[in-house]
């Protein structure tokens, strides 16, 4: 049932269903131990001994098994169900984790490194799918944004944790984040045995109805969203070396201050993504998605200049509520795209569009860095992020008809809204 109008923060947690709650509380357990991806190329050049290059080697391993896990969890949450995809994803995360503490040389650890990301990043085209299937349209944002706080809240432990552990005992953060993965496994499983059998609502589903017709890839409306949107997270992932490099090699300010920075971005995330979603829960997703994107170009943007750690931490506000915006404007948009039974599917190639920007956008916001510096590469993100920007309100005009079954009567084209 759609929120009504008005409608309480207490009336909206209660129509959140079973299913989504059990998902929040599995990907709150599974992130809490999240530490070995912030800590993977010091761990391999301090601890094993590897080059750089070869870390660098196994940070791209870990980025093309994203994509490659987005695009097959997709289909194989359709195919399988959504709570089946998970329950397998971390499990068989966990268990690459655990294998990974005992590899020694450098084959060995991009190997298992490739296979936690192939395994444990399956996890999230299914859970978007849980998000977009198990409520109503117009709650959409709103259980997106309740996965967004779980999610920011269990990594803000993990990280913090990660690095007293880190110093302690290296080795130890592959056996607390892979068994963190398998405790979340864990928790979705007994959940779904003990609460879901009870539920007669639309969370009891474990598996889509299969609907034929054109692959994804080559629904042209879709490429186009997922194309803009990938521009933005481009320019989110700056965060990843190009920032840090910036604020505390070129503009001086310590790594401690760096690292409040992303907590209290996190921090940010946690206490207003759910009054933002409910907020929002009506609002056109293109503009939102827009405003959003704009948001993230005018934070990011402003680097190239920032000279304090004032400055960068109002800079760290405007992109962070413009990626509040954007996550669960775009999951809902995806889910409206999407033909009855391929939200798996539509689910996979979104989040193929974040492993993309991921593997590629760390690394090559560092070659601009070094050949025109900050005020290049962030001026850049700014223009980046109001090209994605103007596409995204263009495509709302654009009728939408998206990989439908060939053979199927043909519908009316309608702008969605």
């Amino acid at each position: 049932m759609p929120a009504p109008r008005g409608s309480s923060l207490k009336d909206d947690l209660r129509r959140v269903p079973t299913l989504v709650w059990l998902l929040c509380a599995a990907t709150f357990v599974n992130r809490a131990g999240s530490m070995v991806l912030a800590f993977l190329a010091l761990y391999a050049t301090q601890e094993l001994g590897l080059s750089e290059a070869q870390a660098s080697q196994i940070m791209y391993g870990f980025g093309i098994a994203s994509v490659a896990a987005a695009i097959v969890g997709g289909k194989a949450t359709d195919r399988f169900g959504p709570r089946r995809v998970m329950l397998v994803a971390l499990a068989g995360a966990g268990v690459a984790l655990l294998l990974a503490a005992f590899a020694r040389t450098h084959i060995a650890l991009l190997v298992a490194i490739s296979a936690w990301a192939f395994l444990g990043d399956a996890y999230r085209p299914a859970a978007i799918s849980i998000l977009s299937t198990s409520v109503a349209p117009a709650d959409r944002k709103f259980a997106q944004s309740l996965h967004q706080v779980a999610l920011n809240l269990g990594t803000t432990m993990g990280s913090g944790a990660g690095g007293f552990l880190f110093k302690w005992l290296p080795v130890s953060i592959y056996f607390v984040d892979g068994i963190t993965s398998l405790l979340a496994a864990v928790v979705l499983a007994v959940g779904a045995a003990r609460f879901l059998k009870s539920d007669g609502g639309p969370a009891t589903h474990t598996r889509l109805a299969p609907r034929s017709g054109s692959p994804a890839w080559r629904d042209r409306h879709l490429l186009a969203v997922l194309g803009a949107s990938m521009l933005v997270w481009a320019v989110v992932f700056q965060i990843l070396g190009p920032l840090s490099l910036t604020l505390v090699r070129i503009r001086g300010l310590g790594e401690e201050q760096y690292g409040t920075l992303l907590g209290l971005e996190s921090l940010l995330t946690v206490i207003v993504a759910i009054p933002l979603a409910r907020m929002t829960s009506r609002w056109c997703h293109y503009r939102t998605l827009a405003l959003g994107a704009l948001l993230v170009g005018i934070g990011m943007g402003g680097y190239g200049w920032a000279l304090t750690f004032g400055q960068a931490c109002a800079l760290m506000v405007a992109w962070s509520f413009g990626l509040i915006l954007m996550l669960p404007a775009g999951t809902a948009l995806v889910a409206e795209i999407a033909p009855s039974g391929r939200q798996g599917e539509y689910a996979g190639l979104f989040t193929a569009s974040f492993s993309v920007a991921f593997a590629a956008a760390p690394g090559f916001g560092l070659h601009v860095l070094g050949l025109f510096g900050p005020e290049w590469l962030f001026g850049s993100c700014l223009a980046v992020c109001v090209v994605a920007a103007a596409v995204l309100l263009a495509l709302r005009r654009e009728p939408h008809v998206g990989a439908a079954d060939p053979e199927a009567p043909a519908e009316p084209a309608t702008a969605l809204p």
